[in-house]
């Protein structure tokens, strides 16, 4: 679709004097601008998507941080743990979350 686009503008462009003599520098813009129509809408559709994966991925994320809080919050509140151990683990569940989320392994976090 692209190259078919592409070599639409490209006629019209090497072909300027005659495109410009003839006053059709509207429909040929207007012909580029169709070609190019389907592959807009296509791409519009995959960006939607890919931008809802990654705000739900996101969303996931901070989900679990937000219950990791809350239960510790809860631990703290009924003196089950003191702050270094609350903090620890939240720690600990932020650094698992980073790694998981790495994809490869022997991956160097800073």
């Amino acid at each position: 679709m692209f190259a078919q686009a592409n070599q639409t503008a490209a006629e019209g462009i090497l072909a300027l004097r005659t495109v410009a003599s003839f006053g059709l520098e509207k429909q040929v813009a207007a012909l580029y601008a169709g070609m190019l129509r389907q592959p807009f809408l296509k791409s519009q559709r995959y960006g939607n998507l890919q931008g809802f994966a990654f705000g739900a991925s996101q969303g996931i994320q901070f989900a679990f941080y937000a219950l990791a809080f809350w239960y510790g919050g809860q631990l703290l509140k009924k003196g089950e743990m003191d702050l270094t151990e609350v903090r620890a683990g939240s720690r600990g569940l932020r650094r698992g979350v980073r790694l998981r989320g790495c994809g490869r392994r022997g991956a160097v976090l800073a």
